[in-house]
């Protein structure tokens, strides 16, 4: 990655290469985030109520080239998140991990910062 002047920043944490880091503002609930990686690779990310929970929960489904990550009831002005990276798929011969921290003002608004990682490269698609 380039950062400041033109130098070269790379980041790690432990055996992972981050890609990538944001933040996205979520304003309700019916519009999730949507990062769309390469045109090869969406990964959609919503927030729902649901009050047969009694915490906050993740759900991560997906097919192909489309995650589906559901939040629930992600309330926490602190925040919630993943407490490590997760592995969620393979890109360009790599693993692919994400890691996220959302914080939370009222039911509708959601402030999600995140962080998208290269892992291990996979030998059998060289």
């Amino acid at each position: 990655m380039i950062g400041l002047n033109g130098i070269q920043i790379d980041e790690k944490v432990g055996d992972l290469d981050v890609i990538y880091n944001g933040s996205v503002f979520s304003y309700d609930e019916n519009h999730p985030v949507v990062i769309l990686i390469n045109r090869l690779l969406t990964i959609n990310i919503e927030f729902k109520q649901d009050s047969n929970k009694e915490t906050a929960a993740i759900n991560f489904n997906g097919t192909g080239h489309q995650m589906n990550i559901i939040c629930y009831n992600f309330f926490n002005l602190l925040g919630e998140g993943t407490q490590a990276p997760i592995k969620i798929g393979e890109l360009n011969s790599r693993e692919l991990w994400i890691s996220f921290l959302v914080t939370s003002y009222n039911s509708n608004s959601h402030l999600l910062h995140y962080a998208l990682y290269y892992g291990k490269e996979n030998q059998s698609t060289k």
